[in-house]
């Protein structure tokens, strides 16, 4: 006789009650088969039913809304941000068509309902741009997806997720008015990351380097610019990298190796991502060229205001003086002091008209 593989019951003395109630004529061999596969399908049913309560206690945890419907879009079971969007007070109330198919408009309902079909034929689908009302009337641009979940019986039942666009639509909407103001700004507007290479330029940097935006970005400053001021610009950025603090400079700026240096008043920053980690450096530079031209002008006027030989008076519009060089105290012997705010007419010679 073939020994058994199903084990005896410590202390029970006899068989395996399966084994006992196998009938006459059955060999051993057949019913520890039997009795292997019933334990196999304990086990699979066992864990269907650990995967199906991890299924709902995720299902009720997920941020977006959530529905489960049979074929016909009817709700069986929502999550609690879906509940709240129907205006039910529970998840797992008893639902109607008109719950979930009525928030929408006709129009996004036919869509919903063709999204539905394709997922019955095993094709996941979307519908993007969805006009949702909710309870308290506020309306919704929401995107679904739609998808047919395994069956556990003979019913069909699908999963549809609603994302809500509308937050995302008011970031989109603040970054597009964030770019205009930072296109429109005459400043160089740019960001680059901690390898030296471009993140993010204006579009007053790519009119000067002569090129557009998308072939700016990931490359390096020694790509862009002449090698010199690409140093320089590099230095400055890791020292900003280095310190950690943001750093105010003048630096040059050639948009070719034979264009003329511009000069720019630049501030560059530390950028760091949500967490507080180091991205890149962000700077701001200013076009001061012509300021600097101007400055310097002034004092060369003003030294040879001051050195030369042949007395000067500064008078303002009515005619009063406001400043005398050095040369005029020692022709006239008057000092500033003495001189400033009277007319200019004191000092025309005896007899001399105004003309």
């Amino acid at each position: 006789m073939k020994r058994s593989l199903v084990p005896r019951r410590a202390g029970d003395g006899g068989e395996h009650p399966l084994l006992s109630a196998a009938q006459p004529g059955v060999s051993d061999r057949v019913v520890d088969r039997s009795d292997f596969e019933i334990e196999e399908l304990i086990a699979q049913q066992a864990a269907t039913a650990l995967a199906l309560d991890r299924f709902w206690a995720l299902f009720d945890g997920v941020p977006a809304a959530l529905a489960v419907v049979d074929r016909q879009c009817v709700p069986l079971k929502v999550n609690t941000p879906a509940a709240r969007w129907l205006g039910v007070e529970t998840a797992t109330e008893s639902f109607d068509r008109r719950l979930l198919l009525g928030r929408f408009t006709r129009a996004d309902q036919a869509r919903l309902l063709k999204c539905v079909d394709l997922a019955l034929q095993g094709q996941p689908a979307e519908c993007s741009e969805l006009h949702f009302c909710q309870s308290d009337s506020a309306e919704l641009v929401v995107d679904a997806h739609v998808q047919q979940l395994p069956s556990t019986g003979h019913s069909v039942e699908l999963l549809i997720v609603i994302k809500d666009r509308h937050r995302e639509w008011e970031l989109e909407q603040q970054n597009e008015m964030l770019s205009a103001l930072v296109d429109s700004c005459g400043d160089l507007i740019y960001a680059y990351d901690t390898a030296g290479c471009a993140i993010f330029t204006n579009r007053t940097v790519a009119e000067l380097l002569g090129r557009p935006a998308s072939d700016i970005k990931g490359k390096r400053r020694i790509d862009l610019i002449p090698l010199h001021d690409a140093i320089a610009h590099r230095l400055a950025d890791q020292k900003v990298l280095a310190d950690g603090l943001t750093l105010d400079l003048r630096e040059e700026l050639r948009a070719s190796p034979a264009a003329p240096p511009r000069i720019f008043a630049t501030r560059k920053f530390l950028l760091t991502d949500r967490v507080g980690r180091t991205v890149g450096v962000g700077g701001v530079s200013r076009d001061v060229t012509d300021e600097v031209q101007r400055t310097q002008e002034l004092r060369l006027s003003e030294l040879v205001f001051q050195h030369t030989a042949d007395a000067i008076i500064i008078a303002d519009r009515d005619g009063r003086i406001v400043r005398v060089n050095p040369a005029f105290t020692r022709v006239t012997g008057f000092s500033l002091e003495a001189i400033v705010g009277r007319p200019v007419a004191i000092m025309r010679p005896p007899g001399q008209s105004r003309d």
